[in-house]
């Protein structure tokens, strides 16, 4: 029955023209089933003659081409979406084959290099120093089969240069060869100028912490000189005792200075191997004449008396040097602050607990952030240089506190293979 209502609407029922013409027609006809979708049908209507030359009959072959009108449909559906994005698109597109023969150009191709499609389609690109280049990027895709993406300068038509980012993508047939290459290129001068600022910016603002951080160092050992200079003022019969601790602060702050110094030529850093608990128990003896002004007592508690570690010695003793005057900073006068040093398989782990103010929790989640403190006259650079320091030792700084009850502070440190001595606390 469908066949038969298909046949009945494909055939016209004025055959004028088919006669007419003496030859077969080939058309499209479309016919609709009862309760299905729309059916296209490629005809072609026959002319077909007696021996005399009269009119006998026309013969309709008709082939259901309804999928292949759905596909060429869709085909060029896809086809204007491409034109669109390809011709609207803001970034240049670029089509290459693969010897780097530019084949086709977008409209936005014009607007950043000034060279038409019409100039170029055809054509390597129209400056030399490009070639090379583009080259260079289609091997890479050919050979990775992968999308890769380029940073670059290119120089316009009218001379200027501008800096572009470059997204080259394969194109394959339906074999899964790669047949040709597409650029996606866009101007990205403003964002490297606004990143030059930036950088510019930044290296300004590590100038200026710089300098806060050389200043809070030399606050150190200037501490200390001070409260020797109170004890030699107040006992001048200690004088010679102490000369060899001031001399060595003094060389400390040249130490300091010269760093800065150097800045502009940064050296190499040797490590050396040191006795880390003769380096903690030389910076705890010159804090002590600080701790000892307020009846502060540092008290020492190592289970060893020697652990080499290899690391920088000047640099290990800034951090001690930042931690303990935190700690006496925080503690009340009258108190206590423990410092312990033990082995814990091969690592060197040092603990620094004062029973002073505390810091609250929302305040500990900051520390070590520039110029973030918890002291009224400090730059929270002290706790971030000590972080960066043990952290060039492959080491870890970690810190516990609460409110009134005081702060601990943990730093681990690997160790070599070495014999520890033990020995009681003291």
């Amino acid at each position: 029955m469908g066949t038969s209502c298909a046949a009945t609407t494909l055939v016209h029922e004025d055959d004028t023209l088919v006669w007419e013409h003496g030859a077969p027609i080939r058309e499209e006809a479309s016919y609709t089933p009862i309760d299905s979708r729309p059916r296209t049908f490629d005809t072609i209507t026959i002319p077909i003659y007696r021996t005399n030359g009269g009119r006998h009959r026309v013969l309709v072959i008709g082939r259901d081409i309804t999928e292949r009108k759905q596909h060429e449909q869709e085909v060029k559906t896809l086809k204007e979406e491409f034109e669109s994005i390809f011709n609207c698109s803001a970034d240049a597109i670029c089509l290459f084959d693969l010897n780097g023969v530019l084949l086709r150009t977008n409209q936005a191709f014009e607007a950043m290099y000034g060279w038409s499609g019409r100039e170029c389609g055809g054509r390597f690109l129209p400056l030399s120093e490009w070639n090379d280049e583009v080259r260079e990027w289609l091997q890479s895709v050919c050979q990775s089969g992968c999308q890769i993406s380029r940073e670059t300068a290119r120089r316009r038509r009218d001379g200027e240069s501008i800096d572009v980012s470059v997204t080259l993508s394969p194109i394959r047939n339906a074999d899964g060869d790669i047949v040709a290459v597409s650029t996606i290129e866009r101007d990205i001068t403003e964002r490297v100028r606004t990143s030059e600022l930036l950088l510019q910016s930044e290296k300004l603002s590590v100038a200026g912490q710089l300098a806060a951080g050389i200043a809070h160092e030399l606050r150190n050992p200037m501490t200390v000189l001070r409260g020797f200079t109170q004890i030699i003022q107040n006992n001048p019969e200690k004088t010679y005792q102490y000369t060899d601790v001031m001399l060595h602060e003094f060389d400390r702050v040249n130490s300091i200075v010269e760093e800065l110094l150097t800045l502009a030529k940064p050296q190499a850093v040797k490590y050396e191997n040191k006795d880390i608990v003769k380096m903690l128990e030389h910076v705890a003896l010159l804090l002590e004449t600080q701790a000892v002004l307020r009846n502060i007592r540092l008290v020492r508690r190592f289970s060893a008396k020697e652990l080499v570690i290899p690391c920088v010695e000047h640099r290990i003793k800034q951090v001690f040097m930042n931690i303990l005057k935190n700690a006496i900073e925080a503690s009340d006068d009258n108190g206590e602050i423990e410092i312990y040093v033990d082995q814990v398989g091969d690592s060197a782990e040092l603990r620094f607990v004062d029973h002073g103010c505390g810091i609250p929790s929302d305040q500990l989640r900051k520390l070590g952030e520039p110029f973030h403190t918890t002291k009224p006259h400090g730059t929270g650079l002290g706790l971030l240089v000590t972080h960066r320091i043990i952290s060039e030792h492959k080491g870890s700084v970690s810190i516990k506190s609460e409110v009134n009850s005081g702060t601990e502070v943990r730093i681990a440190m690997p160790v070599p293979s070495v014999t520890v001595k033990q020995a009681q606390s003291f």
